[in-house]
């Protein structure tokens, strides 16, 4: 049944403007087209993911987990170079924010976040440090409170990573953007 539910969204979603493919209805699409797409069997789910991803911007959900200081994804896969669209829901008590960072820098960043005054930058962004090494962050977002980062994923392939720089937070709540050339290769390579 998941194939020609899947057919369905991708006649919609090639007929949605490329610039209003992060709206929300099209991101649910999006959402729920890559799920179909992991029921597909092997053979099938690797040309339908390819398809799906040429149709539009790479769009991930990431939220908190409840008292836990953890994102509920540890890992996202973006094609180098594509753009990208990072939709952060804060279902915590506290607030959390997501800063994408150069490959091993999550320590430096995450301690130099511990040390700053929690004064807005010039984007009104608080514990985020102006390095080099930050590529792209969210404000803090409250509780019950959503952000959204759109971007051009970086050109070199690499293991960048996705932190909350809140203090102390950085020690636990991270994750893995993985930066690839071929999507499908990298995925048959890590099933799990």
């Amino acid at each position: 049944q998941a194939e020609p539910l899947l057919a369905s969204l991708m006649t919609y979603l090639k007929e949605v403007p490329a610039d209003q493919r992060t709206a929300p209805d099209a991101v649910s699409a999006l959402q729920l087209a890559s799920d179909l797409v992991a029921l597909l069997p092997t053979d099938k789910s690797k040309d339908a993911g390819k398809a799906l991803r040429a149709v539009g911007v790479s769009v991930f959900v990431i939220r908190t987990i409840h008292e836990q200081m953890i994102y509920d994804k540890s890992l996202l896969v973006v094609e180098a170079g594509k753009p990208v669209e990072i939709i952060l829901i804060n279902e915590d008590a506290m607030p959390h924010n997501l800063v994408v960072v150069v490959p091993g820098a999550v320590e430096e960043i995450g301690k130099a976040a511990e040390k700053m005054a929690p004064e807005p930058d010039a984007q009104g962004r608080i514990h985020v440090p102006a390095s080099p090494k930050v590529l792209q962050a969210t404000k803090m977002v409250d509780g019950g409170q959503q952000a959204k980062l759109s971007f051009t994923a970086p050109t070199e392939p690499g293991e960048y990573h996705y932190v909350c720089t809140f203090p102390g937070h950085w020690m636990r709540m991270q994750g893995i953007l993985a930066v690839v050339t071929d999507v499908e290769a990298y995925l048959a390579s890590r099933p799990a």
